[in-house]
């Protein structure tokens, strides 16, 4: 961002707030209809413990004293006393109490609901300012030009759907923090271009001067190699 007076203004496409760099070597994903998924990116926040046995239906967590001022009144950037967070490998919803936090929702995502000790970690679910939400997900390849002039074959931006509520924009809007490396263990979809395809069937010819050919019928189950 270049600061004048106060405000800001966008140092250009990479900087809008919401663009992340996946460095994927040979992705593929070069088609405008190529969907990503991403998975596996963890929290970089500050983790409390939980000091109640938590079973998949409950909707109550309480956390050891102090732990909801240090890790959850604010989240995503800005002071808030509901968001997102990770129990273990749950990803729940909640909203702020004193020294409680009530679950909205729990299994959020492609996570699922189970039983959690005393003890068990947990921390706002976000990395870097952003909600984890909108980068644990699917997305759609980029259609910004300036973006996609600088992508190549091991490498590509993705622009994080900020939806269209409150924080889509203006001063709460959801946005990095600063530049920041995620790491290497994290899942990325990878598309796979094939240049033909052919047919292949297997045929007995029971004699001399018989013939095969092929005839296209109704469900027929047709078998094919794909070749690279």
């Amino acid at each position: 961002m270049a600061k004048t007076n106060g405000t800001s203004t966008v140092n250009g496409d990479k900087y809008n707030g919401n663009v992340m760099e996946v460095i994927q070597h040979n992705h593929g994903h070069h088609g405008s209809n190529n969907k990503i998924k991403i998975t596996g990116v963890k929290p970089d926040t500050t983790a409390a413990e939980t000091s109640n046995i938590i079973t998949a239906t409950d909707s109550q967590v309480n956390i050891a004293v102090g732990g909801t001022d240090l890790a959850f009144t604010r989240f995503a950037g800005i002071a808030s006393d509901r968001g997102y967070a990770l129990i273990d490998d749950e990803i729940v919803e909640y909203i702020v109490g004193l020294d409680i936090l009530s679950l909205e929702t729990r299994g959020v995502g492609d996570s699922i609901a189970v039983g959690h000790d005393i003890g068990a970690k947990i921390r706002p679910y976000e990395i870097n300012g952003m909600p984890l939400t909108l980068v644990n997900t699917v997305h759609d390849v980029t259609s910004n030009n300036t973006l996609k002039d600088a992508s190549n074959i091991d490498n590509y931006f993705i622009e994080l759907d900020r939806g269209t509520g409150t924080r889509a924009s203006g001063r709460t809007q959801y946005s990095f923090s600063s530049d920041k490396a995620v790491g290497s263990n994290v899942g990325v979809s990878q598309n796979h271009q094939f240049s033909n395809a052919s047919a292949q069937f297997n045929v007995i010819t029971p004699g001399k001067g018989t013939s095969v050919g092929i005839q296209k019928l109704e469900k027929q189950q047709m078998f094919f190699r794909l070749e690279s």
